[in-house]
């Protein structure tokens, strides 16, 4: 047989026991299933007929039926090259929703820009017509689990980045077909994924490098169910994530990130048009740093329109054509804060001034202290004292009291400057002396 839009051709072996008559509904899943009811019949050539037809409804072919079917797709389905819309795992059945390739622009900005969206689908379908009641319920899931990941590494000496990019992947769009039967009749069911999504970043950088890195997983089912003559919206959802964050100095940070990897889906049952779902998930990261304090924050969330087309409806004609949308999932999802491993003190006090002498303080045990224009300080923050940063112990005696070279000499840490008095020989102050400095004698 051949199957087109609006006719049907019938070629019998032999001539059939019962032609096919006007007013008869028949269904097979060639072409991505047909149903049709059958309005005109031509005989093109002995046994060959032409059948023109209407797509029909499954409540004309259906008197009293009840089914629920689930598609998982099989390992061969996303087996289509390699790219968006293709397999993402050797074994399950994943596809690819987005890769780092498609948004050149924004790539140019970064040493590395890494995109992942995978999605594990899993769609559910379930009718039921009651011989006196007609169609009673009409439900539709598509379920399963989103992987994002979004991980940027901006080029250094670019301090101000922002770049936008949108996809509609119809290139990478993807079609499988289902078929099973009910009884001894067999129904077809088309599924049609296409990658639909975008991405935004925005910063300030003030340091050579940083890397901030959004992961987000989202568990969800979502659909729509026909019940007692209207719509009704159905959806479960939960979500995990995390956040990393790394700079390389100290300096001012802030970077933020949202990717969309998402999906427009369309059921086809037969050859007509039938549920859609546009599937809208996200992973947004953000950080800002600032010297010593860092914050990071990541929202995951699912945005979901759901519509029931009716150009033909399969199901019943007195159904009409109906849409929602809404956010299971949205909002901060992880937040996280701390001081970078170059402020050794971790916003606590400094340990090192609990010694309040140069002796006292140099002479620490268990901690690298110095002391420092009158207060001891820990030695990581020895670039706040510029050159006056002492550790040593001799280096600690006041040699200024003396005022005469014999009496600065009689200290062992002292010496005697012309024009500048007693001085400690550990200090700059003896260097800089030159020649003229005595510790020995006076001349």
């Amino acid at each position: 047989m051949d199957v087109f839009p609006e006719r049907l051709v019938f070629t019998y072996r032999s001539a059939p026991s019962s032609p096919p008559a006007v007013g008869e509904v028949v269904s097979g899943t060639l072409g991505g299933g047909y149903l049709r009811t059958i309005v005109g019949v031509s005989e093109l050539a002995p046994n060959r007929y032409e059948l023109i037809t209407e797509n029909a409804q499954l409540v004309d072919y259906f008197a009293d039926v009840h089914f629920r079917a689930v598609f998982e797709p099989s390992e061969a389905v996303w087996d289509l090259g390699d790219g968006v819309g293709t397999r993402s795992d050797a074994l399950g059945s994943g596809v690819k929703l987005v890769q780092s390739d498609i948004v050149e622009g924004c790539s140019a900005k970064y040493d590395l820009l890494d995109l992942k969206g995978d999605f594990s689908p899993i769609f559910e379908l379930e009718v039921d017509i009651g011989f006196w009641d007609g169609l009673k319920e009409f439900r539709f899931v598509v379920g399963g689990n989103l992987d994002l990941e979004l991980k940027m590494l901006p080029k250094g000496g670019a301090p101000s980045i922002e770049c936008q990019e949108e996809w509609l992947l119809e290139r990478f769009e993807r079609e499988f077909t289902s078929t099973f039967a009910v009884g001894f009749v067999p129904v077809a069911v088309t599924h049609t994924i296409t990658p639909k999504g975008s991405l935004s970043i925005t910063g300030e950088i003030d340091v050579p490098s940083v890397e901030l890195t959004g992961t987000g997983n989202i568990n969800f089912s979502a659909g729509a169910v026909y019940e007692d003559g209207s719509w009704d919206a159905i959806s479960d959802a939960s979500r995990s994530g995390d956040v990393t964050f790394e700079v390389d100095s100290e300096g001012e940070v802030s970077l933020k990130g949202k990717l969309a990897a998402g999906l427009n889906y369309l059921a086809k049952i037969y050859d007509t048009a039938g549920p859609e779902m546009f599937i809208g998930p996200y992973v947004e990261p953000s950080a800002t740093s600032s010297l010593c304090e860092w914050n990071t924050q990541l929202e995951v969330g699912l945005e979901l329109e759901i519509g029931a087309k009716a150009e033909v409806p399969i199901i019943d004609y007195t159904l009409v054509s109906w849409s929602t949308s809404f956010k299971p999932l949205s909002g901060v999802f992880f937040m996280n804060s701390g001081t970078w491993p170059w402020c050794s003190d971790a916003g606590m006090e400094d340990p090192c001034s609990a010694f309040t002498d140069c002796d006292s303080c140099t002479a620490s045990a268990g901690e690298a202290c110095g002391w420092c224009g009158g207060s001891c300080i820990s030695e990581s923050r020895s670039g706040e004292c510029g050159g006056d940063f002492t550790t040593s112990r001799s280096a600690c005696v006041d040699c200024s009291g003396f005022g005469d070279c014999g009496s600065c000499l009689g200290n062992g840490y002292c010496g005697w400057c012309p024009g500048m008095g007693c001085v400690n020989d550990a200090t700059d102050a003896a260097a800089s002396c030159g020649g003229g400095y005595q510790t020995l004698s006076c001349d």
